[in-house]
């Protein structure tokens, strides 16, 4: 993973208007998630919502975004994500699968799926 990432990171840096700069993003979130670093997959997951807001990227990264606040235990935070998943991309299979993540925090809490790829 260390080395995808590397490459994904120089990628955004070459090509930082790139329309597969967002996906590279989302990768190296998904590559930091993948290995349980939660704190990096977050910080990767937040770039792709702060510098990528008109990807096709934001649904996928707001849902994994709030599966590694799951992880960290901020419930409060995953639920604001799931939910604005649901609210601003209602049609999406990340929106669907918010609402699980929803129904579950308000029951009992579910640990968080792999996140996949688009």
């Amino acid at each position: 993973y260390v080395a995808a990432i590397q490459g994904f990171q120089e990628f955004i840096k070459t090509f930082a208007t790139s329309p597969r700069a967002a996906a590279a993003q989302q990768t190296i979130g998904d590559s930091e998630y993948l290995q349980n670093h939660w704190e990096q997959g977050l910080a990767g997951y937040n770039l792709v919502i702060q510098n990528y807001p008109k990807s096709d990227q934001i649904p996928w990264a707001y849902y994994k975004r709030g599966l590694v606040q799951s992880r960290l235990g901020q419930a409060a935070n995953a639920r604001v994500s799931f939910e604005t998943v649901v609210k601003q991309f209602p049609d999406t299979e990340p929106a669907i699968m918010a609402l699980a993540r929803l129904q579950a925090l308000d029951n009992t809490p579910a640990p968080p799926t792999t996140p996949r790829r688009p």
